[in-house]
């Protein structure tokens, strides 16, 4: 799977949702997208959103807690396959676990 990065750049020139473009809908819903906030800023506002924490996290989806940690301290950013884990545990798109959309 293409970097994070690539998806965002490649959804943008075509026009249509993360999820659309790897498979995750079926049909594209398109409207404006948000620029990505680093993920480092985006982290906190999805436990805070979805009442969790970094622990919980851990323990749900078995992502370690050391790279959780990475990604909240901005040392490392999460790969496509634990952005669409993450849509997954919280019910929501990948464009949202992003920052690319407020739904």
């Amino acid at each position: 799977m293409p970097s994070t990065e690539i998806v965002v750049r490649m959804a943008d020139y075509f026009k249509c949702t993360t999820d659309f473009l790897i498979g995750e809908e079926k049909e594209n819903y398109s409207h404006s997208f948000l620029p990505c906030p680093p993920f480092s800023e985006r982290l906190p506002f999805l436990c805070a959103h979805f009442k969790t924490t970094k622990y919980r996290l851990h323990k749900d989806t078995g992502i370690a807690a050391s790279l959780i940690d990475y990604w909240h301290n901005g040392k490392r950013k999460p790969n496509m396959g634990h952005i669409v884990q993450l849509s997954k545990y919280f019910s929501c798109s990948v464009d949202f676990i992003l920052g690319r959309t407020n739904l």
